[in-house]
């Protein structure tokens, strides 16, 4: 008969149990404290965006090097895989040339996927082609365009397609290209100059005569000018895009719990639609006390209309605003409401605006 296996005090797994058997019998608290890092102590101190933001990007180049299949974001819906490209800093931009300054010369990974389209597919081809629709208003894009060229820079709101024929309501950006196309920075005025000189306005009189459209230039571009002298090429464009803030037109005018009226897009911003709880709120006896007129009904002596108005340019490029604005009831009692603008699509255009009016909670010392 064998004798049972015995363990020697050096042994690991006797160490373990009556170690085990210590703590149990004696209930010591294990002190965590030799884990910590001195380094992570600071909980307070401040995380510096830029310097996160540089992280996350430089891991994700790491990422890629690495030789991984599998690319970061996979298996995320559209919309959240462009939240993430723009997290990691990376915006769908496309950058266009050729005669009619329409052909795609390169693409951003964020634009391919935005659009479904490989960038194989849609380099050196028309970009309106390839994403317009029944709904696209062909003439925003070319305006901004045409825009560009006088060194002017344009931003708005457009219906395009993606591969699959699905609509994308889109706020886009253009300008000449600029040096750096991946950190590219929009304006945030509608048709304002760029801060520095464009390659349009710093081109020779000769060449900024030259048409830069369709069929007029496009003998002249790459091939030979008047008497022989070579033309200059078309600049190129930048055109980036992002989703757009946007409300149908049908929930806008639905009547709803919510204090809201709908104004049109175009000055002088008439009111269109306006709930019951507005009507409530502001002592307002019909509609037709308000419709048909212009906000300045609950406007009063504190009121700041120029930052009101000042906010639409960016809700007609597809950006919800928020805001603090005194208004006047019938009683003329003054009201702080805390306004929210959201952009209203009506057939692939924003044409009116939705303000929803809530009571602003301010500190007492901002009254």
């Amino acid at each position: 008969m064998m004798e049972p296996a015995t363990l020697s005090p050096s042994d690991p797994q006797l160490q373990s149990s009556q170690f085990m058997k210590r703590a149990a019998s004696g209930c010591v608290e294990i002190d965590y404290t030799c884990l910590e890092d001195p380094e992570d102590s600071d909980l307070d101190q401040e995380l510096d965006p830029e310097a996160f933001r540089e992280f996350v990007r430089s891991a994700v180049e790491d990422y890629h090097r690495a030789g991984s299949a599998e690319k970061p974001g996979d298996g995320l819906d559209p919309e959240a895989r462009l939240e993430y490209n723009r997290y990691v800093g990376e915006r769908a931009w496309v950058v266009l040339g050729g005669p009619n300054q329409q052909q795609v010369v390169s693409t951003s990974t964020a634009f391919t996927e935005l659009m479904g389209f490989s960038e194989r597919e849609i380099t050196g081809r028309s970009i309106l082609r390839m994403v317009s629709g029944p709904l696209t208003d062909m003439n925003v894009l070319n305006k901004g365009i045409a825009q560009a060229n006088e060194g002017a820079r344009s931003r708005g709101t457009v219906l395009l397609y993606n591969k699959a024929g699905e609509e994308r309501v889109l706020t886009f950006d253009i300008g000449l290209k600029d040096q750096e196309v991946g950190h590219h920075k929009p304006s945030t005025i509608k048709g304002t100059e760029g801060a520095g000189p464009s390659e349009a306005q710093s081109r020779s009189p000769a060449a900024a005569q030259q048409p830069s459209s369709g069929g007029r230039d496009g003998a002249a571009v790459g091939g030979k000018g008047v008497q022989g002298v070579p033309a200059v090429p078309a600049p190129e464009i930048l055109l980036t895009m992002d989703y757009a803030d946007w409300v149908p037109e049908k929930i806008a005018k639905a009547e709803d719990p919510r204090c809201k009226v709908v104004i049109k897009a175009e000055k002088p911003n008439v009111v269109d639609f306006v709930s019951s709880t507005f009507l409530k709120a502001y002592g307002l006896e019909s509609e037709e006390a308000i419709i048909k007129r212009t906000l300045r009904v609950i406007f009063g002596p504190k009121t700041d209309q120029k930052r009101l108005f000042s906010c639409f340019p960016e809700v007609e490029c597809g950006r919800t605003q928020q805001l603090n604005l005194w208004t006047s009831n019938f009683d003329s009692k003054e009201v702080l409401k805390a306004v929210t603008v959201f952009p209203v699509l009506c057939r692939g255009q924003i044409t009116h605006f939705m303000l929803v009016f809530k009571d602003a909670l301010v500190p007492s010392e901002d009254l």
